[in-house]
């Protein structure tokens, strides 16, 4: 079982969308050379470079020069395909394809037991008031949404395990109604997300 410290190395160095498209790269070809990753990914040389500097702990350079994933690297691997809906059973407990994920201590307590818990495809989550840290940090394993509203004390540990578009910190009460999806629409374009407001309105127009 992984401890809390690499779990944390491992939605860290997952935080970033090209650092996520590396560690999916190599997992799928097993090892790969600089410049074949350079191709796949279509970033700049330097970028690149910062971002395996990034990915320390999951990827390390051979002798030939290829590039292959630490056993670090394989779990952050196999929560990446948990995280899309692949690996069956791994996933341990996904909510998936919602517009709006009201994420309190009870679906926390829950995704804990099953394994961890997985919100993929979501229009808006949000973290509620009140939960526990060190629950959160044990049982949340990854947030895909356009937008993630989260207490302000908990939002380095979110922003770790998301690839949400907008993320919104708050202190005290929620700042969005659950209920009432409208008004997440019209705060995040207040706050100047014109894109993610834009783009929640169109899964709430969809009704996922």
């Amino acid at each position: 079982m992984l401890s809390d410290r690499e779990l944390d190395a491992i939605f860290s160095a997952l935080s970033h969308p090209i650092r996520r498209r590396v560690v999916a790269l190599l997992a799928a070809h097993r090892s790969m050379s600089y410049s074949e990753i350079l191709r796949a990914v279509g970033v700049e040389s330097s970028v690149l470079s910062f971002h395996l500097r990034k990915l320390g702990g999951l990827v390390e350079k051979k002798g030939d020069g290829s590039y292959t994933l630490t056993p670090l690297g394989e779990e952050a691997a196999r929560i990446l395909r948990c995280s899309s809906g692949e690996g069956g059973g791994e996933a341990g407990l996904v909510i998936g394809s919602r517009a709006v994920v009201l994420v309190d201590e009870d679906l926390l307590l829950e995704g804990y037991r099953a394994g961890g818990l997985s919100i993929r495809r979501a229009g808006v989550v949000v973290i509620a008031p009140g939960v526990s840290g060190t629950l959160l940090r044990r049982a949340l394993r990854f947030v895909e949404a356009v937008a993630l509203y989260t207490p302000k004390d908990l939002v380095g540990v979110v922003a770790a395990r998301s690839s949400a578009e907008a993320i919104v910190p708050y202190r005290g009460k929620a700042p969005v109604d659950v209920s009432r999806p409208q008004q997440v629409v019209e705060d995040l374009a207040k706050r100047g997300f014109v894109a993610a407001s834009r783009r929640v309105r169109e899964v709430l127009e969809k009704g996922l």
